[in-house]
């Protein structure tokens, strides 16, 4: 009986703990509309090193949204927010932003974004297929823009 108090005070204290620590890393409601885009990428930056990636996704989602016209911030904002889902596991979900990566890069004809982004939407598109990621309609064609 000591043993199952002791074992319910334990998960107790762990889930007071967890619902602690995950309310400390909320997402913002919004992004500064002042922010550059090297700003925006700067404060996502620091949210997901600061393991809280929702919110990095979130500023982004607003790298695209504002900015996603100009082909370099969109591969970096694409190519972040692929790469954020690998690292969560949901590789599915990540492989439509990848193969946008590289379709965008292909179809660069100036080479005006870095090509550091290609090789890293490749290997992290590998890693996602390598862990069993499918790929949805949207991503086959994406696939065939290539």
């Amino acid at each position: 009986m000591k043993n199952i108090k002791k074992l319910l005070t334990i998960s107790a204290v762990c889930g007071i703990l967890c619902v602690f620590l995950t309310s400390c890393y909320s997402v913002p409601s919004e992004v500064p509309e002042e922010l550059t885009p090297d700003q925006i990428i700067n404060d996502a930056i620091a949210f997901g090193d600061n393991n809280n990636p929702a919110a990095a996704k979130f500023y982004y989602e607003a790298l695209l949204e504002r900015y996603g016209t100009d082909n370099n911030y969109r591969v970096v904002g694409e190519y972040e927010i692929g790469h954020l889902l690998v690292k969560q596991g949901k590789y599915s979900e990540a492989l439509p932003y990848l193969y946008d990566v590289i379709a965008t890069i292909e179809n660069d004809y100036y080479g005006s974004i870095p090509a550091k982004y290609y090789v890293l939407a490749q290997n992290d598109i590998d890693r996602a297929l390598n862990k069993g990621a499918t790929v949805t309609e949207e991503s086959e064609e994406d696939e065939e823009d290539y």
